[in-house]
């Protein structure tokens, strides 16, 4: 685990701090560890969704935002527990990965302008109307564990978005 120490803006090379590597432990015993060495309150922490990981390091910072990836992959797992066929599980993941794409600033810091603010926001709301759309097509299938998985998901998929807007930087 590793987190991004505050910097003076406009720093152009943010500080990464690593906390540590761990082997056979428990997120509890992880959680308090990474909380001893924490200097303040990460902005974000971001995870794949397990829920004893959220329990354990999702409370040490401000928000929470879930992996893009997993998301993308653990769906097209849900739908495979939920017998979709392959061809559909595939579909799905694709789907996901080029709706929830962000690209990457070339810095490590980089300026929201407020038409980028605009663009990000309606990018935002196309997406969840979409991530929702494909909840209740799951839903008419049968498929409640993608159903459930995706909404238990959606709500932490574009907290490091609305980070970038509230305070305009990336």
């Amino acid at each position: 685990f590793a987190y991004s120490q505050p910097c003076e803006f406009p720093s152009e090379n943010g500080q990464i701090r690593p906390l540590g590597v761990w082997a056979g432990t428990s997120w509890e015993d992880i959680g308090k560890e990474v909380k001893e060495r924490l200097d303040g309150q990460p902005q974000l922490f971001i995870g794949d969704g397990e829920i004893a990981m959220e329990k354990w390091l999702g409370g040490l910072a401000k928000d929470k935002q879930r992996c893009d990836w997993h998301l993308a992959r653990d769906s097209g797992v849900m739908l495979w527990h939920d017998g979709a066929p392959k061809g559909e599980r595939d579909s799905t993941r694709q789907k996901l990965s080029r709706l929830l794409a962000i690209e990457i600033p070339e810095k490590d810091i980089e300026m929201v302008s407020e038409a980028d603010r605009e663009k990000l926001l309606e990018r935002i709301k196309n997406a969840e109307k979409e991530i929702l759309e494909l909840r209740q097509q799951f839903m008419q299938k049968g498929y409640s564990k993608a159903a459930t998985y995706l909404e238990n998901a959606r709500k932490h998929l574009f907290t490091h978005l609305n980070l970038w807007i509230e305070t305009g930087i990336v």
